[in-house]
């Protein structure tokens, strides 16, 4: 298991909430950044946010340091305790951030079997660059076409490009039942060994995700391993493939 070298040196205890000083360095980092924005210091954000990718294997980047940051903010924001220029910031950040490390991670060989999307409406990116981040990590290259995609152009696009896998941030929480039929439609016009994975808040209220033959990915944790066991299952075709 791959371990981050402990920079609590870097991390003022005194800084911290008691609960945070006994030595959670990931948890410190938040903190960090946070405190960053809150005083909207781009400046600062952008800094912590490449020495903090520097020091954590990606999933373990996503999950308890960037996801942590961009939910707390989100939260106060809702609560009205921050504006939507402190959201802004940081999400802005974590797209300069999440693109550069998506490219620094791509192999120039790896096969470009996945499709990285959002349904219509859904305007929210971190998941779906976590994503990105986490397949070219795994040795997987990804078509990804963004937010708020079309349907059929989703549909479309795994066609031309012989997609694999179909992966599908979901956050949005008000309108399941159009979820639901989006999801439908894309299962039902794409053959059956193209797999869909759906993630992200609402992914979890979507009670008939057997029915839907989509997979839920719970967590970044999950969806590193999942695309670990696809590339894998790839190399191992493509080989048989070369060698046949």
């Amino acid at each position: 298991e791959i371990r981050p070298r402990d920079w609590s040196s870097d991390v003022c205890s005194s800084d911290l909430p008691s609960s945070l000083a006994g030595g959670d360095v990931a948890a410190a980092w938040v903190v960090r950044i946070l405190d960053a924005v809150n005083r909207l210091d781009g400046a600062t954000v952008d800094p912590l946010l490449a020495r903090a990718a520097s020091l954590y294997p990606p999933v373990v980047l996503l999950s308890e340091v960037l996801a942590p940051a961009l939910a707390d903010v989100g939260d106060r924001r809702h609560r009205g305790e921050r504006s939507i220029a402190e959201e802004h910031l940081l999400s802005s950040c974590l797209r300069t951030l999440l693109g550069g490390l998506v490219r620094v991670h791509t192999r120039p060989d790896a096969p470009e079997r996945l499709l990285l999307a959002t349904l219509p409406g859904e305007r929210h990116e971190f998941g779906l660059l976590g994503a990105a981040l986490l397949a070219a990590h795994a040795g997987l290259a990804s078509v990804y076409l963004g937010t708020d995609v079309p349907v059929a152009d989703i549909i479309a696009t795994a066609r031309r490009r012989h997609s694999a896998v179909i992966v599908l941030a979901v956050t949005d929480t008000v309108d399941l039942p159009r979820t639901t039929r989006a999801l439908r439609a894309i299962r039902a016009a794409l053959e059956a060994d193209v797999a869909v994975w759906i993630g992200g808040p609402a992914a979890r209220d979507l009670s008939d995700t057997a029915g839907l033959a989509v997979q839920l990915v719970p967590s970044f944790e999950a969806l590193a391993e999942s695309l670990r066991a696809t590339s894998v299952s790839l190399r191992s075709c493509r080989f048989k493939r070369n060698s046949a």
